[in-house]
């Protein structure tokens, strides 16, 4: 046997060995530079993590009253923005900007990806609305029907993480 042919036997014989050592360091510097990445994005935009994901998710919320009545003011305001706190904590919501008017609610909130839109506009809606005809039995001569909020309600998805960044961030692990 030559001195080729004997060195081709062994690389053949230690090949799968030292392929399967060079993809698993190949593998852990791409799960360190993604983890490096992860943790510059998140210190550049609140990033928030469950035991599985990395997240972040702003949605702006528009609630209106029913028949768009003009009864959001005073004690009546401040009781729905208790409320609106309590059931926040409740769930993990992180409530970013929350803004009362006579006529309508402004809530902007962060909320995990488990809560679908729809669900977090049940959550705060019916939640606020018993206490507040309970606490405020004026509010039934305003509101007749039984209902104190619209059945509609308006919700914009935000986030700050540009389509640029995330363009990049795919096109960074198709290189490895």
């Amino acid at each position: 046997m030559s001195i080729d042919e004997e060195v081709h036997r062994k690389l053949r014989v230690i090949a799968p060995e030292i392929t399967g050592k060079i993809r698993g360091a190949i593998e852990d510097a791409v799960n360190e530079a993604l983890r490096f990445w992860l943790m510059k994005v998140e210190d550049e935009v609140d990033m928030k993590r469950g035991a599985h994901t990395v997240w972040n998710l702003n949605y702006h919320f528009v609630f209106v009253p029913k028949y768009r009545k003009v009864v959001l003011v005073e004690r009546v305001r401040d009781r729905l923005e208790e409320l609106i706190k309590e059931q926040c904590k409740k769930f993990g919501f992180e409530i970013i900007s929350l803004e009362i008017m006579p006529d309508h609610v402004h809530l902007f909130v962060s909320a995990p990806p488990k809560f679908a839109p729809c669900e977090i506009a049940r959550l705060i809606k019916g939640y606020t609305a018993r206490p507040l005809f309970k606490e405020f039995p004026e509010l039934k001569r305003e509101l007749w029907g039984g209902e104190f909020w619209a059945k509609s309600y308006y919700v914009d998805s935000h986030g700050t993480v540009s389509s640029e960044t995330i363009k990049r961030y795919i096109e960074e692990c198709q290189g490895f």
